[in-house]
């Protein structure tokens, strides 16, 4: 298991957390298009999935979001996370 998390890009640290704190701060946020869309909008987003009407959005926070209308929240698994992290490239956190 991992203790710490340090993603680096071109020889400049993006992330240095340990894993406990990047768990705390996951989470995916689903429901409506338009109501995830309106929640997230200002919010570090990390990746989205849209489909059907609905999608889902990654980000992180150092705050459990307040949930509002038909929106749910979950965590991300720290691989999810990590591997997500990496591909969006300049992701300062």
């Amino acid at each position: 298991m991992f203790e710490e998390v340090i993603i680096f890009n071109k020889g400049s640290i993006l992330l240095h957390k340990s894993a406990e704190e990047l768990r705390a701060q996951s989470f995916c946020i689903s429901g409506p298009a338009a109501q995830v869309k309106a929640f997230t909008d200002g919010k570090q987003i990390i990746k989205e999935k849209s489909f059907a009407g609905t999608s889902q959005a990654y980000l992180l926070s150092t705050e459990a979001p307040a949930l509002t209308g038909d929106l749910t929240v979950s965590g991300v698994p720290l691989q999810d996370m990590m591997v997500h992290l990496t591909e969006k490239r300049g992701v300062r956190a």
